[in-house]
């Protein structure tokens, strides 16, 4: 793998997670907000931010060809792949700055949405619905990586092949490991810089939760935290659960 190589590959690696499973996947390697609420009638709404890191983000432009005074995350890319899938309208999409992204989006009815396909056969994120209640499962593990980073909207396959995070296959690779070899790409303030970031997540429900599994719970609201490089190795299967009332 050249530096080179492997360093264009980190802009488009990191929001993965979050973002497939609220079925947009943005690939990033950046610290994230995501907030997200669900209505009564399955419709839904997401806000994302998100922040190349500044040392990671100078290290990319330095780069030789790399293009000056252009935004890193590409939003023809995004909206064009937003706007592909069915029920799903944007509110916002822009830059707030060269090394950021932010956006909103509206979706008419999150449990077709997640009951077609591309989302039903990873199981990445599953809404099931029982009489009286509904539960939101979040299930990532290793070996189900090509399912995420295949609903990545833009994303280049050779950038996703150069990093070869090790979520992509079924083998041992630990975090260690794996940050040990980014090590050898990167400065080492800005392996610091992900060993930092993580995803943040807050998601309202239409009514309290009365269980969950990780996170914290308060009335409807869901709050979670999903490190970065955890998600890049996933060394242990991630689950996530938010049950309510209907």
């Amino acid at each position: 793998m050249s530096d080179r190589g492997a360093l264009r590959s980190l802009p488009c690696l990191l929001l993965v997670a979050i973002l497939a499973a609220f079925a947009l996947a943005s690939l990033s390697s950046c610290a994230a907000r995501v907030s997200a609420r669900i209505g009564a009638a399955r419709e839904a709404e997401l806000s994302v931010t998100a922040s190349l890191p500044p040392i990671l983000a100078a290290k990319l432009r330095s780069l030789p060809g790399a293009a000056k005074g252009v935004p890193l995350f590409d939003l023809a890319a995004v909206r064009a792949a937003l706007l592909a899938r069915p029920g799903l309208h944007i509110k916002s999409l822009s830059n707030p700055d060269q090394d950021s992204l932010a956006f909103s989006i509206a979706v008419d009815d999150l449990g077709r949405l997640l009951a077609s396909p591309e989302f039903a056969g990873p199981g990445l994120l599953r809404l099931v619905e029982a009489p009286g209640e509904s539960e939101l499962i979040l299930h990532f593990e290793r070996g189900r990586g090509a399912a995420v980073f295949a609903l990545a909207p833009g994303l280049d396959q050779d950038m996703i092949d150069a990093l070869s995070p090790p979520a992509m296959d079924e083998g041992d690779f630990t975090k260690a490991e794996y940050r040990e070899m980014l090590g050898g790409i990167l400065p080492a303030k800005a392996v610091a810089e992900l060993d930092a970031a993580a995803v943040e997540c807050s998601i309202t429900f239409p009514a309290d939760l009365v269980a969950t599994v990780g996170g914290t719970a308060k009335g409807p609201t869901w709050t979670f935290s999903l490190p970065i490089l955890d998600l890049l190795v996933l060394e242990k299967p991630l689950d996530l659960r938010a049950r309510w009332k209907r």
